[in-house]
């Protein structure tokens, strides 16, 4: 799926520090970010509990041993067809997004071209951490069931999560037949948290409607009747920034 500049407004300038500077001071990680052909995971250096700090650090250096590996994949693949057109290209984007006592979260764009005609560009690949075990979060413990797409459930019941992404997705300024596509061709979402916007939605959609992907932000409001887990409720809440005041507002 080739995908223009998500996340490079990412890295501007101070933007980890404005997103995160709620960020408990008993709850460190770095680095904040990194991008490049290097890939570089975050670790978790301060912690209260030592044995989830391990147990997180593991987890994110099997992340970055199966991302180096399939950049080197890429780079065989590349060479064994003897690639004329083109330059081989791999690149990660990381960005921590979001640090509580809770949660860990951060998002992940893969950029590669390893021969052919598929170039990918800005491809999501996040990861939550629930740092009470000290896991990767599972998705469906947090919200009720039926609220989050599934190829097995009913095709006739929109999931309440579909459902707040179609509403927001009327704004975006996308190619007509884009709707068509948000309409009725979402199977999968990934998800991750930022500590600015809220719980970030990215859907999986076919190859050919790669144009019309967008990530979309939802607020804790707009969650509440779909989450079951009312520790993640209650975390968001708490953790994300306030909208700031509209100009010319009394301080």
């Amino acid at each position: 799926m080739r995908r223009l500049g998500g996340i490079a407004a990412a890295f501007a300038v101070g933007w980890c520090t404005a997103a995160l500077s709620a960020a408990p001071t008993d709850v460190r990680v770095a680095p904040m970010q990194s991008r490049g052909s290097q890939v570089n995971y975050p670790r978790l250096v301060a912690f209260p509990d030592a044995a989830i700090r391990k147990r997180v650090n593991d987890l994110l250096a099997a992340r970055e041993t199966e991302q180096r590996q399939s950049k080197t994949a890429c780079h065989n693949t590349f060479r064994d067809t003897h690639q004329k057109a083109g330059k081989q290209e791999y690149s990660l984007a990381i960005a921590v997004t979001y640090v509580s006592k809770r949660y860990l979260s951060m998002d992940v764009r893969q950029s590669e071209y390893c021969g052919g005609s598929d170039h990918e560009e800005d491809v999501p690949d996040p990861l939550t951490i629930d740092l009470t075990k000290g896991a990767s979060v599972d998705w469906r413990t947090i919200f009720k069931p039926g609220a989050m797409p599934d190829p097995q459930a009913n095709a006739n019941v929109e999931p309440g999560l579909l459902a707040l992404y179609r509403a927001h997705y009327g704004a975006e300024k996308k190619p007509p037949n884009c709707q068509g596509y948000v309409k009725g061709g979402i199977v999968q979402v990934k998800l991750w948290l930022d500590a600015k916007k809220g719980l970030l939605v990215y859907p999986t959609l076919p190859h050919a409607a790669e144009a019309c992907v967008a990530d979309i932000a939802l607020t804790p409001g707009e969650l509440a009747p779909l989450i079951a887990d009312g520790n993640f409720l209650g975390d968001l809440k708490a953790t994300l920034a306030p909208a700031a005041p509209p100009k010319g507002s009394a301080r």
